[in-house]
């Protein structure tokens, strides 16, 4: 879930369903948005309403959201740059290029998302 300023949506984490947008998309509306827009939400693979509590104020100038990811041993308030995120992206996007991915296939995610982190750390 994702509330920016008065919208919010249900965004998918794959591929876009009726109604529902890519993460990866809305990460490039929160950098079109006003630096000082209000902005909360939950990124998860595993989608509980009773993960809403744990979300905090951001904005979109200061962006950051409750990321849930329990196959990953990963749930926690995060606070990120979107410029970072990008050049995370433009990894998974060179690692998927090269057919670390597959058709489409998870199984290589724990990989990419290395590659992805080492890019950032570098």
């Amino acid at each position: 879930m994702l509330a920016l300023g008065d919208r919010l949506w249900w965004p998918t984490i794959t591929d876009p369903m009726e109604d529902r947008p890519r993460w990866r998309g809305l990460l490039g509306q929160i950098g079109r948005t006003a630096p000082g827009t209000p902005m909360t939400g939950v990124l998860t693979t595993d989608p509980k309403p009773r993960l809403w509590p744990r979300m905090q104020a951001a904005t979109a100038g200061a962006p950051g959201l409750y990321v849930h990811a329990p196959d990953y041993d990963w749930s926690r308030w995060t606070s990120f740059e979107l410029r970072d995120v990008a050049a995370a992206l433009a990894v998974v996007d060179e690692a998927r290029a090269l057919g670390a991915w597959g058709a489409g296939s998870p199984a290589q995610l724990p990989t990419i998302l290395r590659l992805a982190l080492r890019a950032l750390t570098a």
